[in-house]
């Protein structure tokens, strides 16, 4: 029913909108960096840029980095198929969309907590400051079915073909934390940046029409308030984001709560 073969070489392509072209630049700049002699062919103007990768961990890796390092300005990463850039050349058709919460649902992070990971500010490797990769999927009775069949498949791929563990896999009917709507999730460790990286581009071939994939990653030593942050600031999406927004404003309850 899914397709799990879909290679491992990629002609990647992040966009990004031109207005933010310094603080853009200044990105690609650390991520070129941090990913130097993994990638090729790189061609690069004021709005995107484009390179060829030979294996899911390079991308996994770009995925971290861009969790952790990226402004609060929208970044889209598109995987191109063939595996270069040419006049016939056409994305997988559901793209990352890493998009702050914040610039969708008018939520002040700056304001609601000053710890926030401001920008510029010094390059994080995300290799000791992840905890875990969040995969998600929202869904409803209609949509309950395949959802399901999704996430069972996933996990299968996950542990048979990506050769990785998964260490948590949960399925909601009810509220969960941020998530309203009934929803699964999959953890895989920090480890095992490729498998995740298999995993997103698993979704990305794969997404059902109606059933939005937030991921996230869990980090720590970062920020006061962490989990806020990995949802609200690094939240990010397979395919076009749900038009519901997620309750961040589950954690602020909680920290009234705490302070009591």
């Amino acid at each position: 029913m899914f397709t799990t073969d879909y290679g491992t070489n990629f002609f990647v392509e992040i966009v990004f909108d031109a207005q933010h072209e310094i603080h853009a630049s200044q990105l690609l700049d650390e991520l070129s960096k941090y990913i130097s002699n993994k990638t090729s062919d790189v061609q690069k103007d004021e709005s995107h840029v484009t390179f060829f990768i030979e294996s899911l961990e390079t991308l996994g890796q770009v995925v971290c980095f861009l969790f952790l390092n990226r402004p609060p300005i929208p970044i889209n990463i598109y995987l191109l198929i063939p595996t270069q850039p040419s006049p016939t050349a056409q994305p997988i058709k559901n793209g990352l969309y890493l998009h702050p919460i914040n610039l969708r649902f008018g939520t002040d992070l700056e304001k609601d907590l000053p710890s926030i990971q401001g920008y510029p500010h010094q390059t994080v490797d995300p290799t000791d400051r992840i905890e875990v990769f969040h995969l998600h999927a929202h869904f409803n009775e209609q949509t309950e079915k395949i959802a399901l069949a999704m996430q069972q498949e996933l996990i299968e791929h996950i542990k048979t073909n990506l050769h990785s563990p998964v260490t948590s896999e949960i399925v909601y009917h009810e509220k969960n934390g941020p998530h309203d709507k009934w929803s699964w999730e999959i953890h895989v460790p920090r480890t095992h940046p490729t498998a995740y990286a298999g995993a997103l581009v698993f979704l990305m071939v794969n997404r059902q029409p109606d059933i939005p994939h937030p991921f996230h990653c869990r980090t720590y030593d970062i920020d006061e308030k962490n989990e806020y942050n990995d949802h609200a600031f690094r939240m990010s999406w397979v395919g076009e984001p749900d038009p519901d927004p997620l309750d961040i404003d589950f954690f602020k309850k909680h920290w009234h709560q705490d302070a009591h």
